[in-house]
């Protein structure tokens, strides 16, 4: 079998619907929820500020700028049974929740300890949500064995707390911030590298052992038109590089570390969405 061009035969397809601008939506939104997520835990204010903007005006302007047609944009809203509108309802209301408890620690508002202790805990629990969201949405398609799976969730979470934890690293070095838990921060960013080069493999193995179209979309991203990129980029750069650098870091604590930290773990980051979208194929419908 082999991917189908406009000729009616029997093969696989490539999905071309969800491409850069997807990859580019769920990178910020879920980059920008897990930067809440650890700035909330760690109580860096500067990072709950920017986890905001990342999170409504990158992921919202790509989001947008796929759909073309940004007047129907409220329709999707409207479709209760799809994760998409649960995601697009659990954004809003942490814009809201997280908005009120940023602007309580900058100062702006003032509310009762037990309030903002409450919003607080809501706020950081939808940025759970925002972060997982896109897994769901993906995995909630089984005319795609790639990503009909329930790891993709749970890849989709450990990135995010991934891209979390080295931005706020990055950001509270660069501003100067000092930090409560800097020392635990940099175990938890080692910790999650690790463990997100655990679940890739096991992500792999699942799908090399599942369905003749899962193993197709593997062989895309070890073996052929995607090889590069996925093991270059993803696993080798973005993982095991920024290890080796991450682990650096923490005997001699340089900036320039830190920048090359950050900037090959968001390349991996990035790479690793734009990869699973690419790599996405439909089962032939006449398989056997």
């Amino acid at each position: 079998m082999h991917i189908l061009g406009e000729e009616f035969v029997v093969g696989y397809r490539q999905q071309t619907e969800w491409m850069w601008l997807i990859a580019t939506a769920f990178f910020l939104g879920e980059i920008g929820a897990g930067v809440f997520f650890i700035s909330y835990l760690f109580g860096f204010i500067q990072g709950l500020v920017v986890s905001l903007f990342i999170v409504l005006i990158g992921k919202t302007t790509a989001h947008l700028l796929y759909l073309g047609r940004p007047e129907r944009f409220w329709r999707m809203f409207t479709n209760f049974q799809s994760w998409i509108t649960r995601g697009l309802y659990a954004i809003v209301l942490f814009a809201i929740l997280g908005g009120t408890y940023t602007l309580d620690v900058l100062g702006y508002i003032t509310l009762s300890e037990g309030v903002l202790y409450a919003i607080g805990i809501l706020a950081a629990i939808l940025s759970f949500v925002v972060m997982i969201y896109d897994g769901f949405v993906m995995s909630y398609s089984p005319s795609i064995p790639l990503w009909n799976t329930t790891l993709l969730p749970v890849l989709c979470v450990t990135y995010s707390l991934l891209g979390g934890a080295t931005l706020t690293l990055f950001m509270a070095n660069q501003m100067g911030s000092s930090l409560s838990g800097m020392i635990l921060l940099e175990r938890i960013e080692i910790s999650l590298l690790i463990l997100n080069l655990i679940i890739i493999c096991a992500y792999a193995l699942t799908m090399k052992y599942s369905t003749m179209t899962a193993r197709k979309s593997i062989d895309f991203l070890v073996k052929e038109r995607y090889s590069i990129p996925f093991l270059g980029g993803v696993v080798v750069v973005g993982l095991i590089i920024t290890m080796i650098l991450a682990i650096y870091y923490t005997t001699t604590p340089l900036y320039l570390i830190l920048v090359a930290l950050a900037i090959t773990e968001l390349i991996g980051d990035y790479l690793i969405r734009i990869l699973l979208l690419k790599s996405g194929i439909y089962a032939p419908v006449l398989s056997i």
